[in-house]
């Protein structure tokens, strides 16, 4: 009892009840405490495991066998797998099995663009083997390609002769780099080829959010979702706009575009969704800026579901388009031949200050109140309104950073060379972002060791682990 104090006689469900209530500071310092401790705060503190395609067979190793962690592989509920070379889809299978509980995936692809049909095929194939396929209820698939004329070996294949050519194109040239995923990965997918087997592939059954960032002209992707009945959730990531295609998803409650760079947003691309996604709650559109003829009336197609919207701020510089201007903009949605219960709008901009380019938020509450006068009831609406309201401060900075933009003209002579290539927020404004479309945040985020899922506790992260547990050996003895 000396060694874990009460922890020892208490039952194990208590334990872990106990620790749920530690913030994230004190369960970490109770972690290391001792093994035992580890074990007891490891289900209020993970939730699922960050692995890379270098370090997870290592990593694994203390979740499989005689590995200490080994008895805890029940609570991890979620995987993100980061890929810089396709070898690691061979093991795919092998990893997975290790926890028999898992209910998502995220997969992170660095891999040149002309694989990345059969490497999405190849992992839908490899998951339906897994014996809990259909208990899964989350799935991303990001593709951060890798555009092929970067390359030497690209240029390389070009100059060859024909002759001496593969048959197989450019496609088997660069197959040659991966000889343990050739196998897997089969000869190059045609278009027709792609949509076939995306039309007979069956998602899971309790599948409930997907997300995707794939090649933004390629709709082929999305075919899985139309016999699916249960997914409600959708994000993808570098969408054009208008999203034009000719499939209808029902059964999508929640949309999420984020755009392919700064695109313009304009009216008539809501049309195109209106039919697209009949039966939407919630619509968030990222990434993107209204045109300039674009007035503040906005009229909103007839979404008779829909409750909330996050979208772009009207116009390039929000302190121009204040808070009457903004409920002026989303007045046309709140007719009540509209049939909609809005209940809450979202203004995503970027300002600009002498610290530099930040993002604005604001979020308006709308709710109805009924007025009473005499012998008639009038309804009318409230807006409340919280987040970055402070139109005059932020004119203020814009102000500021416009007068001080003429004197910063000592990097005025500066010419980035062709192998450094564009310099930061060179070519998107006020929208900055890297060339994938997703932000430097969104880049960043599996290499941070910080948490996916915030609510329900920390991804287990391979690095800080390893540290965690060469600590806790040192402190026991163990």
């Amino acid at each position: 009892m000396a060694r874990n104090g009460i922890f020892s006689v208490l039952p194990t469900e208590i334990c872990y009840s106990i620790t749920s209530y530690l913030d994230p500071e004190d369960a970490a310092a109770f972690a290391r405490c001792s093994r035992y401790c580890y074990s007891v705060a490891f289900q209020s503190r993970f939730r699922g495991i960050k692995l890379h395609d270098d370090n997870y067979k290592r990593f694994l190793k203390t979740f499989t066998g005689t590995g200490w962690l080994a008895p805890l592989k029940c609570h991890i509920r979620s995987m993100s797998l980061t890929m810089f070379t396709l070898d690691t889809l061979r093991d795919l299978h092998s990893a997975a099995s290790v926890f028999p509980n898992l209910q998502s995936f995220k997969f992170t692809i660095f891999s040149y663009s002309i694989f990345s049909r059969n490497v999405y095929s190849a992992i839908f194939q490899i998951l339906s083997t897994l014996p809990f396929y259909d208990n899964i209820n989350n799935i991303a698939v990001i593709w951060t390609g890798i555009e092929e004329e970067w390359y030497s070996d690209i240029d390389i294949y070009r100059l060859l002769p024909d002759p001496e050519k593969p048959a197989g194109g450019l496609y088997e040239w660069m197959m040659r780099q991966l000889p343990r995923a050739q196998e897997l990965l089969g000869p190059c997918l045609t278009r027709d080829e792609f949509s076939e087997n995306m039309r007979r592939l069956q998602l899971p059954k309790s599948l409930q959010s997907f997300r995707m960032a794939m090649e933004p002209d390629d709709y082929m992707h999305l075919l899985p979702i139309l016999s699916s009945t249960s997914i409600q959730t959708l994000y993808i990531q570098r969408a054009p706009f208008p999203f034009i295609t000719g499939f209808s998803f029902p059964t999508i409650r929640h949309l999420t575009l984020s755009m392919n760079s700064t695109l313009i947003c304009y009216q008539q691309g809501f049309q195109i969704l209106k039919y697209q996604f009949p039966n939407l709650d919630s619509l968030t559109v990222t990434k993107a800026r209204w045109e300039q003829s674009v007035s503040y009336m906005f009229w909103f197609p007839e979404f008779p579901e829909i409750t909330h919207l996050d979208i772009p701020w009207p116009g390039s510089q929000p302190h121009k388009c204040r808070i009457n201007a903004l409920e002026h903009f989303i007045s046309p949605m709140l007719h009540e031949e509209n049939r909609r219960d809005l209940e809450k709008c979202t203004f995503r901009g970027r300002t600009c200050s002498i610290t530099g380019p930040r993002d604005v938020v604001a979020t308006c509450t709308i709710s109805k109140k009924e007025i009473v006068e005499q012998e008639f009831t009038q309804q009318i609406w409230e807006f409340y309104w919280e987040g970055d309201i402070d139109f005059d401060q932020m004119e203020n900075d814009w102000l500021a950073w416009e007068d001080l933009e003429p004197q910063e003209d000592f990097d005025s002579d500066y010419v980035a060379s062709e192998d450094e290539g564009p310099r930061p927020g060179a070519s998107s404004g006020l929208f900055p972002g890297n060339d994938d479309g997703e932000s430097s945040e969104d880049a960043e985020s599996d290499f941070s060791g910080d948490s996916e899922y915030p609510d329900t506790g920390d991804e287990l992260y391979p690095i800080d682990t390893e540290d965690e547990m060469s600590g806790v050996e040192d402190f026991d003895g163990m």
